[in-house]
């Protein structure tokens, strides 16, 4: 993700100015759901967005009570969430989505947001209860400027009317997007001070909000999904001029990734390959989310678990049978409309062999 920091920047100030943005008539009314690759990539968001030293962190272990006096203790900060596939976890993150679409804890104003983390990908049932959000990492470990909590308070106290005057222009005010650009135009009065083209940085964090909203809509609605994977494999497969393409039957060469294997059913492309195809994609969402979209599709075949990859039959360089772990894909389905099929294009390099 190229806008990260941008990305981190507004979350912090939605965060630490909610209670100003909600008595200014917003809200956010849904917990914020982020996938992260790993739980010490998660540990770096929270160090990020904490505008305290000690922020608020539920467990998957959690009681709901538990969770729901911390999340009315909290104010202008988040109350992050460790989601795990329990009775526990599920009955807290039914708590935190509560809390989000009310506002409040029983009958208590809640001024803190839930934010969950997701490990590699969101369970269908819990995508249309959250926003949800990817950070792909580069993560920074922390702030470059350990006083920012300090620093936007004061310098939206000296320009207050500022930010009231921006709020009032905003056109989508009961939405996600208001909200973003709200904590945005919180941000504007420290961005005068700390750089000189502030109305070109302004923008450039208003896109990022941009951004953000069409990550949510695009990792919800994931229609077109095949299409676009079924496009960007004739590209690479095109791009590789036909080569590591072969039929599991044969002792074939090792390209740079492995090799996109095929039998009369099925195509079978590595991991590595995989995420290669995908680049143009993972920019909106994770290269996990992308499976769980072309696995619910019927496009990708997995075995049973919660691995999306199979165990195919081939033979290596020195013609032992092996089995190894792919990605296996309907081939029946990945033939590109209006183009030649996918097979008539690596059938063309095997003739060439």
């Amino acid at each position: 993700m190229e806008y990260t920091n941008e990305t981190l920047d507004v979350l912090f100030s939605l965060a630490l100015n909610y209670p100003v943005i909600k008595h200014l008539g917003f809200s956010i009314n849904k917990p914020i759901a982020c996938v992260m690759p790993s739980v010490e990539e998660a540990e770096k968001v929270i160090r990020y967005l904490s505008p305290f030293s000690s922020p608020k962190v539920i467990s998957a272990n959690t009681a709901p009570r538990a969770c729901e006096k911390m999340l009315s203790k909290a104010n202008s900060e988040f109350v992050f969430i460790y989601y795990a596939n329990v009775p526990q976890a599920k009955k807290v993150l039914q708590t935190a989505i509560i809390v989000a679409q009310t506002g409040r804890v029983g009958e208590k104003c809640c001024n803190a947001i839930p934010f969950i983390f997701f490990q590699l990908a969101i369970p269908e049932e819990w995508i249309d209860h959250c926003f949800l959000l990817y950070l792909s990492g580069n993560i920074p470990f922390s702030a470059l400027n350990n006083n920012r909590a300090d620093d936007l308070v004061e310098a939206y106290f000296h320009h207050d009317q500022i930010v009231k005057g921006y709020i009032q222009k905003m056109e989508q005010k009961n939405s996600i997007k208001g909200v973003l650009q709200c904590s945005v135009y919180f941000l504007f009065p420290y961005m005068t001070q700390i750089n000189k083209d502030f109305e070109r940085v302004l923008e450039k964090y208003l896109n990022t909000c941009e951004k953000l909203i069409q990550m949510d809509e695009d990792a919800r609605d994931r229609s077109d999904t095949t299409e676009v994977f079924v496009s960007l494999l004739y590209n690479w497969i095109e791009s590789e001029n036909y080569m590591w393409v072969y039929p599991t039957s044969k002792i074939c060469e090792q390209g740079p990734f492995g090799d996109i294997l095929y039998d009369r059913d099925f195509l079978y492309i590595p991991d590595k390959i995989f995420d290669e195809i995908t680049i143009p994609m993972r920019d909106m969402q994770s290269g996990v989310l992308i499976k769980q979209a072309l696995k619910n599709e019927g496009l990708l075949v997995c075995d049973h678990g919660t691995s999306y990859t199979s165990k195919v039959v081939t033979w290596n360089v020195y013609g032992i049978m092996v089995r190894i772990r792919m990605l296996k894909f309907q081939l029946n389905r990945l033939n590109k409309t209006g183009d030649i099929p996918l097979l008539q294009l690596c059938g063309i390099q095997e003739e060439r062999l």
